[in-house]
């Protein structure tokens, strides 16, 4: 369900908010900088109990732009044994106008999109591990860590929508009976965000998709302890580059 800024959002107390992927409002600065809009064409947000890291200053420069978004029904599905479904995390961040960097095709000014890391929150999601000769090990407690993420988008202004690339980092945390162990999770997604971006409602609708790499295990301490990590990596076959990710993300842009 899309994170609207209007009361109705307030009233239901968005912060379970998410994904990340929200990311794709960064996609409102995927138009060349001639196509910029200025503060006062896009709407103010409602006031939600956002991070602080996630809300634009109000007083340029530099000039900012917030965006929440959120991910319902995302699958992360490869050859490996672990599968997860019905994935939905809440995300935002901040949108900054920077000078364009070579190569962008941008004019002037580019959109340094800048995700923190308490910006992206898990609201839900069904990890499950199927190993060969054994039961599949069902509802594997699991949760999405971030950290911070800076990407610089390059402007097209495809016929089809909003083009853009995002290179991710983020990390499933899975556990249960007090451990957690890490599995790092990077590589770039691809996504054309179509709709109203930037009149009313000022939403847009994506999916977003690319191949990832599940890491080995990253941590080694009291939440992961001894021999644990080698053997979560021999069991799921970490680390693991043929991993697909398909989110259905939905975006609200905002000046502040």
């Amino acid at each position: 369900m899309l994170l609207s800024l209007d009361q109705r959002t307030t009233r239901r107390r968005w912060w379970r908010w998410t994904p990340l992927p929200a990311v794709l409002a960064i996609a409102f600065l995927a138009l060349p900088s001639s196509a910029a809009p200025q503060p006062a064409t896009v709407r103010t947000a409602a006031a939600v109990p956002l991070p602080g890291d996630c809300k634009p200053t109000p007083n340029p420069p530099p000039t900012e732009y917030g965006f929440v978004a959120r991910v319902t029904g995302g699958t992360l599905t490869g050859s490996g044994p672990l599968k997860v479904t019905g994935i939905d995390v809440s995300v935002c961040g901040v949108i900054r106008l920077v000078n364009a960097r070579p190569g962008s095709n941008c004019h002037g000014a580019q959109g340094e999109l800048i995700i923190p890391a308490d910006g992206i929150v898990t609201n839900a999601l069904d990890a499950r591990l199927a190993i060969q000769g054994m039961p599949v090990i069902e509802n594997v407690p699991t949760t999405v860590k971030a950290t911070p993420m800076t990407s610089y988008l390059s402007c097209d202004d495809s016929s089809s929508g909003l083009k853009l690339d995002l290179n991710m980092k983020v990390a499933g945390s899975a556990g249960a009976f007090g451990l957690a162990c890490d599995v790092p999770m990077s590589g770039t997604v691809h996504a054309t965000v179509t709709g109203p971006l930037l009149t009313s409602p000022y939403q847009g609708n994506a999916t977003m998709t690319g191949s990832v790499t599940l890491g080995r295990v990253a941590n080694n301490d009291k939440y992961c302890p001894g021999r644990l990590p080698t053997r979560i990596d021999t069991i799921a076959a970490l680390p693991d580059s043929g991993y697909q990710v398909n989110w259905p993300t939905k975006v609200s842009v905002y000046s502040p």
